[in-house]
């Protein structure tokens, strides 16, 4: 009888030891599948938001240029205005024209450099904005995505 036991032991072990074996080697195929998704999702995602640091960067390098060349032109009007000023000691006849065109183009620029400066601020701002809204999704998905492949 002991040797019958025995025998049923041993086949009892040998069994769960298979089925151990079997859902251990499914848990490992499934953990590289998960991982690998994981990983290309992330990838993916990491390159989108790549590209919208670049937009950003893009974006910023835009404003530089364009508030540059709001300076430019105010520095500009206002040199034409001192310019303007020390000739007008000395009178001609197309110089009352001249210093009005010299003084609208002056308060033009002097007057765009706010606004440009506050529209490209704004841009500036939601652009940002935008992006960190954009990695906080993606990051959720990829987390979701790889939660729910575990899961």
């Amino acid at each position: 009888m002991d040797a019958a036991l025995t025998l049923q032991q041993d086949r009892i072990r040998n069994s769960a030891d298979e089925a151990f074996a079997e859902s251990l080697a499914r848990f490992r195929r499934i953990w590289a599948a998960s991982s690998k998704s994981c990983g290309i999702f992330a990838i993916d995602h990491l390159a989108q938001l790549t590209e919208l640091e670049g937009k950003a960067g893009d974006l910023s390098t835009r404003w530089s240029k364009t508030f540059k060349s709001a300076e430019w032109y105010k520095r500009s009007a206002d040199a034409n205005s001192d310019l303007t000023e020390r000739t007008t000691r000395t009178p001609k006849p197309v110089s009352g024209k001249g210093r009005r065109d010299l003084q609208r183009l002056r308060e033009r620029a002097g007057s765009c450099e706010p606004q440009l400066r506050g529209h490209a601020q704004t841009q500036m701002e939601e652009v940002v904005r935008d992006s960190f809204e954009r990695a906080r999704v993606l990051f959720a998905e990829a987390a979701d995505h790889c939660g729910g492949v575990h899961g």
